[in-house]
């Protein structure tokens, strides 16, 4: 990614620092599942999301932004899916407790 004007910058640390309390609270509620090393890297996640969705929105030529309504509600999905906890977690679960198990 090329380096970012100031501006855009600062806001990059400030939406990243809301992206994290976002997390937190996620991870809290056991929403967004706490990955070793994956987990840690969720707000940069956030942010290419976001930067991915403003460069579309800047491309949309579709009436009323039709596009990007269905990207920002695609993307949105996918990254809470991503996060989320999932049938691979459970399995991992699984399988670390019968290896721990014997």
């Amino acid at each position: 990614m090329t380096s970012l004007p100031k501006e855009a910058s600062e806001f990059k640390e400030k939406f990243k620092d809301f992206a994290n309390e976002i997390i937190l609270e996620g991870k809290e509620t056991e929403e967004i599942a706490n990955r070793p090393f994956i987990s840690e890297k969720y707000d940069e996640a956030m942010w290419i999301q976001l930067w991915f969705v403003f460069q579309y929105w800047l491309k949309d030529q579709s009436p009323r932004f039709e596009k990007t309504d269905a990207a920002i509600e695609k993307s949105v999905n996918l990254a809470f899916d991503l996060m989320g906890k999932s049938a691979l977690d459970s399995f991992l679960d699984f399988a670390k407790f019968m290896y721990q198990s014997k």
